[in-house]
């Protein structure tokens, strides 16, 4: 009975992080379109943005694949959407800077 308590609740924290991941690209997919539409970003620099996140996505997926995501990879991804969090921040501040002098 313990290890089907202890199974299941594994399974919803795995389904929790899925879905903040889920969200964080979705979040990021919404602040490279507004980059865009307001000229913060330039179309390559989103797209370069766009390559970043699907490639995550994509690792991401991969890691699922044997039926869980070892603490060295979720570190990994983890380290990598921040980093792309920070990088898309940047990006559209800089772009306001070198518009409006």
């Amino acid at each position: 009975m313990m290890k089907k308590i202890i199974f299941s609740v594994a399974l919803a924290l795995i389904g929790f992080a899925s879905q903040a991941q889920e969200s964080k690209a979705a979040q990021q997919e919404k602040a490279i379109e507004e980059g865009v539409q307001n000229g913060q970003l330039n179309e390559k620099q989103a797209a370069k943005l766009e390559k970043r996140k699907d490639r995550i996505a994509k690792d991401e997926a991969k890691a699922k694949e044997n039926g869980k995501v070892t603490k060295v990879e979720a570190a990994e991804l983890n380290a990598r959407d921040k980093k792309l969090d920070k990088d898309i921040k940047r990006k559209k501040k800089n772009r306001v800077k070198e518009t409006n002098p």
